[in-house]
């Protein structure tokens, strides 16, 4: 899967980038013409959770349904905000399977 979302680290704006989620691993770009990653986080062992409230304010482009965080003991929470619906399911079902390693 791959796409433009905005992310928030804790403090900071959204900023706008181009994600891939690959074998476990959410690559960031700049763009989506980009070649190199600027980062590779590997998403398994991190919660995912689909509906932070505390997150995103009113006015901030980003609502209810749109909006996802990763955390991880240790680390910073990562949120992110989807262009729609759609776009925030998709990815919402590909990182909760991304963030767990099922047992066969």
């Amino acid at each position: 899967m791959s796409g433009y979302l905005r992310r928030r680290l804790r403090g900071q704006r959204w900023k706008r980038a181009w994600f891939v989620l690959k074998d476990r691993v959410l690559y960031t770009y700049k763009a989506s013409e980009d070649a190199v990653a600027t980062e590779a986080l590997p998403v398994l062992g991190w919660s995912l959770d689909k509906e932070p409230s505390a997150d995103w304010e009113p006015g901030d482009g980003a609502r209810e349904g749109l909006v996802f965080k990763l955390t991880h003991p240790g680390s910073g929470d990562v949120v992110f905000c989807a262009e729609n619906m759609n776009i925030a399911a998709r990815w919402i079902a590909l990182l909760a399977d991304a963030v767990t390693l099922e047992s066969d």
